[in-house]
């Protein structure tokens, strides 16, 4: 145990003279990092002016179509796989299944409901 608390602190110190090496060395650059750094800024400024919320949210809807008709696909394939299981399956276990076909059903509830509260955000986002 002594011997990795030893490499262990001969670790931190060796990265630490390293740290104050890379220290010394940059505080030569002055006044040589500000110039590109200057041009950078007005560089990007230019391009900002064609940036608008409008791609953002045509990209986001699309994002948002798609996962709701995925979740759309997977309520009806699970809806169809347990409605097949209950009708096939003995009483007593039909008391199981009516509980996972109410999971479904608040399942089903929360992704249209997201669908809803997304498609009143984004008209709403639209108007301002």
């Amino acid at each position: 145990m002594k011997i990795v608390k030893k490499i262990g602190v001969i670790l931190f110190i060796f990265i630490l003279c390293i740290s104050f090496m890379s220290c010394y060395v940059n505080a030569d650059a002055g006044s040589d990092v500000t110039q590109p750094a200057g041009g950078f800024i007005e560089k990007g400024k230019g391009l900002a002016a064609g940036v608008g919320a409008d791609g953002l949210l045509a990209g986001v809807q699309t994002i948002a179509s798609i996962l709701v008709t995925v979740g759309i696909f997977v309520v009806v394939i699970a809806a169809i796989i347990l409605g097949i299981q209950f009708m096939t399956s003995p009483p007593s276990k039909q008391a199981a299944l009516r509980g996972q076909m109410i999971g479904l059903l608040v399942s089903a509830v929360v992704i249209f409901g997201a669908y809803g509260i997304w498609k009143i955000a984004v008209g709403i986002a639209e108007k301002f």
